[in-house]
């Protein structure tokens, strides 16, 4: 997840010139893009995420037996992140600009 925090930062103010975090003045930082806690944070929403979503998503299918279903939740769970992403500055620019100067 660090790894993808780190690209999509990239990725979207190469796109977009638009800065969506940065962790310049965060312990252990690299480029501002991605720092320590954070990178503790997503191994934390991890592991989480594989002990309790991943048995949640394998009762569905086996109770469905519908591998459709699992692609509609995993289009439905990637949309959502695009969605986040994507929409989060056009919404929150005054909160990610306060962010930023902070």
């Amino acid at each position: 997840m660090t790894v993808f925090e780190f690209l999509t930062s990239y990725i979207y103010e190469l796109l977009w010139n638009q800065i969506l975090w940065d962790y310049s003045n965060r312990f252990m930082n690299i480029q501002g893009r991605v720092c320590l806690t954070t990178s503790i944070m997503w191994g934390v929403l991890g592991i989480i995420s594989v002990k309790i979503f991943g048995p949640l998503f394998h009762r569905i299918y086996i109770k469905f037996k519908n591998e459709k279903i699992m692609h509609i939740i995993l289009l439905v769970l990637v949309l959502y992140i695009f969605v986040c992403y994507a929409i989060r500055p056009i919404f929150f620019k005054n909160l990610i600009d306060h962010l930023r100067d902070t």
